[in-house]
């Protein structure tokens, strides 16, 4: 994104020195990342594409202390060519939504800009709660973004635990390109600068959204073979990366 989210930079200068000379693990031996998915309804034409709830989730975790992980620099999502997004067929919000909550960011763009929901979860160091969780974010997928191009999305995450602490909400800019994978995927989303957490100290550990069948972005059909399919990958700030793949079916109708 073009703008870095900082949670609790005083903070993370505190625990940046507390945890010098500490060696930094490696993203892919010690992250373990996945990435889940969803088309509703499941029973589609075999060659007609027709609107869909598409549901995506990317998730996170580590087994290294807070604050030594490396986190996800880059993400990238490819969907099986079963799946298709059409961004054109929603306006676009230009509006500033770094700066506001969530209820200011939905009530600013317009309204067919809103593709849908989701929820996010982060770790942050310091904050009071089990392993350093924050668990309220509320996820908002708009269509268009500050990246360059078309087809581009930003998803909003905002959490009122938080308030007006640095970089809430975190912004997630992302495009619709077309995916470099071969035969089985169809597209790609894009995002080459994920969110910093806490200076990159926290980070998100779950992130998702649902674009809705009634915003007509997302289309899919049962052609063959008879599934739908996710695969991401993730580039670490270490830049190592590590990939996971999943497949749904779906039915003709």
């Amino acid at each position: 994104m073009i703008r870095k989210s900082r949670l609790f930079v005083a903070l993370g200068l505190v625990l940046a020195l507390g945890i010098t000379g500490v060696a930094l693990a490696d993203g892919a031996d010690d992250n373990t990342s996945r990435v889940a998915g969803k088309v509703q309804p499941k029973k589609v034409p075999k060659k007609k594409l027709v609107p869909v709830n598409l549901f995506t989730q990317v998730s996170t975790e580590w087994d290294v202390p807070i604050g030594t992980q490396q986190n996800p620099e880059e993400v990238y999502i490819d969907f099986g060519r079963n799946i298709k997004f059409a961004p054109r067929a929603a306006p676009v919000c230009n509006q500033n939504i770094e700066v506001m909550s969530t209820q200011q960011a939905r009530q600013a763009c317009p309204n067919k800009s809103n593709l849908g929901v989701g929820r996010a979860h982060a770790r942050i160091p310091g904050f009071p709660s089990p392993e350093n969780r924050v668990e309220d974010f509320v996820v908002t997928a708009f269509n268009g973004s500050n990246l360059p191009g078309r087809n581009r999305l930003r998803l909003h995450a905002y959490s009122a635990a938080l308030g007006a602490a640095p970089g809430n909400p975190s912004v997630v800019e992302g495009r619709i390109v077309k995916s470099p994978l071969g035969k089985r995927y169809g597209q790609r989303l894009s995002v080459p600068d994920a969110p910093d957490v806490a200076g990159d100290l926290g980070g998100l550990v779950l992130f998702n959204a649902t674009i809705k069948r009634a915003s007509k972005v997302v289309k899919a059909r049962c052609g063959n073979p008879k599934k739908f399919f996710w695969r991401a990958q993730w580039v670490y700030d270490d830049a190592s990366s590590e990939t996971h793949q999943i497949s749904k079916p779906c039915v003709r109708r």
